[in-house]
């Protein structure tokens, strides 16, 4: 299995420092272990699935724009 370099992990996360990548990690939802000293381990594979994915076109069944309720139409009128 390889894992993400310190330059990957930089150009991924955008931070140096390993506390700033592993709660950058967390909140993207990825899965790491830590390494002595605290620098994140990150399976190469698990990142590309991850970018895989958000890649993949929006699904065919999701609602179209225009299926969306009207919210603005709705009246009030007082009983």
């Amino acid at each position: 299995m390889m894992f993400l370099t310190d330059a990957e992990l930089l150009e991924l996360t955008g931070y140096q420092y390993h506390a700033h990548q592993r709660r950058w990690l967390t909140a993207k939802g990825y899965r790491f272990d830590v390494a002595a000293g605290g620098r994140p381990i990150v399976s190469r594979a698990h990142v590309e699935q991850k970018l895989s994915r958000s890649a993949e076109p929006a699904s065919q069944f999701a609602p179209a724009r225009q299926n969306a309720p009207k919210f603005h139409r709705l009246t009030w009128d007082a009983a």
